[in-house]
């Protein structure tokens, strides 16, 4: 794994695989909890994402499409995943 071209740290690898365990718990890909995220924050009315190809675009409007449980966010935090004092209001 890469970030910004150069190996990626330990820390940032172990990271994301618990992001991944915990998405796979709640039988949610990473990419439509990651794009939940984006739009968690009430002041948010737009997310820009970029894609290489149709099936690409096809994927991230399903991704869209899933309901992410606040208890997933409750879980992150517990995991250490997300800053404690960050709130969810949607």
């Amino acid at each position: 794994s890469t970030v910004r071209y150069a190996p990626a740290p330990r820390a940032l690898i172990d990271r994301a695989r618990r992001w991944r365990v915990l998405c796979q718990k709640y039988d949610l890909s990473i990419q439509s909890v990651a794009l939940a995220f984006a739009w968690a924050p009430q002041c948010v009315t737009r997310v820009a994402v970029g894609v290489k190809s149709v099936p690409e675009l096809t994927e991230n409007v399903k991704s869209l499409r899933a309901s992410v449980p606040r208890q997933l966010w409750l879980d992150a935090k517990k995991e250490g995943l997300l800053p404690p004092t960050l709130h969810f209001p949607k």
